[in-house]
């Protein structure tokens, strides 16, 4: 009897001592294979993807589900959160930005919806309703980036 109890203790303690091999993720395998400048993690649990390599007075980064659906979905007009650290950026009173927006990918537009701006300790700062209508996306600005990411890059 004592001999059964030892090989159940010693079978625990190997399978405890097991290495631990982590799981294929598919989303985390995804948000990694389209995050090219990296991506960061709120402490909601929501994943932002970089536009541009960190470290700039405005740092940008869109929602990875939105670019996610997007290109599942392959709409003509998608609609998506961008966040914006303004860390580094002493011109303006506010240090995050997250502004709801609306491409046509067809028409290389923009819409700005909704745009909320939130103090250094997290406090909503502004929230202000935008542009009625679509502006035409310039080459090289952080719209085109935002273009490209979601309408450009291959499905």
């Amino acid at each position: 009897m004592l001999h059964h109890l030892r090989l159940q203790i010693v079978a625990l303690l190997l399978a405890a001592s097991a290495p631990v091999v982590a799981e294929p993720n598919a989303w985390d395998d995804w948000v990694r294979d389209n995050s090219p400048h990296g991506f960061d993690v709120t402490p909601d649990g929501t994943i932002w993807i970089n536009l541009y390599e960190p470290g700039e007075p405005d740092d940008f980064a869109v929602r990875a589900g939105d670019l996610r659906d997007a290109r599942q979905k392959g709409s003509p007009f998608i609609r998506f959160w961008v966040r914006g650290f303004h860390l580094k950026n002493k011109e303006v009173a506010y240090r995050e930005s997250k502004t709801f927006l609306q491409i046509s990918c067809n028409e290389q537009k923009i819409r700005r919806i909704l745009r909320v701006t939130y103090d250094a300790s997290g406090k909503q700062f502004s929230k202000e309703e935008m542009e009625a209508s679509d502006s035409i996306i310039v080459p090289g600005t952080y719209a085109a980036e935002m273009h490209r990411l979601f309408c450009q890059v291959p499905r």
